[in-house]
């Protein structure tokens, strides 16, 4: 008897000891999964946040935050639209995260068909500008006050569209010039077509061109450079994408009126392609329901059905380049009298002519582009290296976009 109750206390003792083992060892060990491993970082949740302050996070768990810029119509500009890794998910500290940045809606039209058949040096979409700028051409973006300046690529470029995530664009370096598209955010240079065009306009999946440097035929083709489709049989100087219809100027060899006519024809290139007006046209724009063409020194201008044919012309008076924007008439004239270049606009009638900036373009080298978005007139300043300028328009502050 004696035996079987020391056996049993000396059991109970050993049950007591080991849960006191058992008990010191639970209270100061962390399961596995749990512990602070300096090499690992817990995933921040950075949805919906703006794009600073996300980064900000990743840097405070040593991760790299890579954006990636997605149209989205809902999320605001600048803000996270998704992340690669879902929030509190552990990952190697020093990883590299994608993660998705709202750049808002994404244009439909890459540029506007005006600034296209001015060769496009400046486009838009959201808070920030796409421009070429310099000697060299190369591109860029910068936000809309002139801010956060980067360089996009390294390339001779013009005619630039924006849809999107990317800028489509020409390059017309001799050695692989071409038809490009780049992300907007930089990297490598995508080639779509070996045709060099200055007339280069981008809407939804089409891209409309001509196949030479400064005319040629109208061709069309997809955003990823297939199914290119050519649209007329004759050259032409320029065209404008208006609806479902091209209008362009055909392209003669000889100085005959009535074979300069300006022409229609369909986007899908079926059809007739009717000549709608015979004049010598040398620039061609669209403001508002309003053809206005430079015809040598005078100003013509149409309805877009082809009628109403007026003219309104000054002496001595020479109109350079026109762009058409919202409603309104933008020029760039020379004043035979006054010997002065004058950046101005008035509506398609002639009326509300006003001077908006006086500059010795034409005594220079000449300014080939004349685009114009929201406020401003942009120009390239061959008295700056070529670099883009911008003009205000009810204002006339002048300021060096880059």
């Amino acid at each position: 008897m004696k035996k079987s109750v020391i056996l049993f206390a000396a059991i109970a003792v050993a049950i007591v000891v080991a849960a006191g083992v058992l008990v010191f060892f639970s209270a100061n060990s962390t399961p596995v999964e749990e512990k602070d491993d300096p090499n690992f970082a817990k995933m921040p949740d950075v949805v919906g946040l703006p794009l600073e302050e996300a980064e900000a996070l990743f840097q405070k768990e040593g991760l790299m935050l890579i954006p990636e810029n997605v149209a989205n119509a809902s999320v605001k500009e600048g803000r996270v639209i998704s992340q690669e890794i879902a929030p509190k998910e552990k990952v190697a500290r020093d990883s590299q995260v994608k993660v998705k940045v709202s750049i808002g809606p994404a244009n439909i039209a890459g540029t506007t068909t005006s600034n296209a058949s001015n060769h496009s040096q400046v486009t838009s979409q959201g808070d920030w500008l796409y421009y070429v700028s310099g000697e060299d051409e190369f591109i860029y973006r910068a936000k809309k006050d002139l801010t956060q300046k980067e360089l996009i690529c390294k390339r001779t470029a013009t005619s630039l569209n924006v849809v999107g995530e990317w800028i489509y664009f020409t390059d017309y370096s001799l050695e692989d010039g071409g038809i490009y598209k780049v992300k907007t955010t930089g990297g490598a240079a995508t080639r779509l077509s070996s045709d060099v065009s200055y007339h280069l306009y981008v809407y939804g999946d089409w891209i409309y061109y001509t196949d030479k440097f400064w005319g040629g035929k109208i061709y069309k083709m997809t955003t990823e450079g297939r199914s290119r489709a050519k649209l007329t049989s004759v050259d032409c100087d320029g065209f404008i994408v208006n609806g479902d219809y091209i209008y362009y100027i055909k392209d003669t060899d000889n100085d005959r009126a009535e074979d300069e006519q300006i022409y229609r024809c369909r986007i899908d290139g079926k059809g007739s392609h009717v000549p709608m007006v015979g004049l010598k046209g040398l620039n061609l724009t669209l403001a508002g329901d309003t053809f206005v063409v430079v015809d040598m020194y005078d100003l013509v201008t149409l309805d877009i059905d082809g009628r109403n044919l007026n003219s309104f012309g000054e002496n001595n008076v020479q109109y350079f380049l026109i762009n058409g924007y919202k409603g309104w008439l933008y020029y760039l004239e020379l004043d035979h009298n006054k010997n002065v270049d004058t950046l101005g606009r008035m509506k398609p009638d002639g009326s509300q002519k006003t001077t908006i900036y006086e500059y010795d373009f034409v005594n220079k080298r000449g300014n080939p582009f004349l685009n114009v978005l929201d406020d401003y007139i942009y120009f390239r300043n061959d008295h700056d290296n070529c670099a883009l300028y911008r003009v205000h328009i009810e204002t006339s502050k002048v300021e060096k976009v880059g």
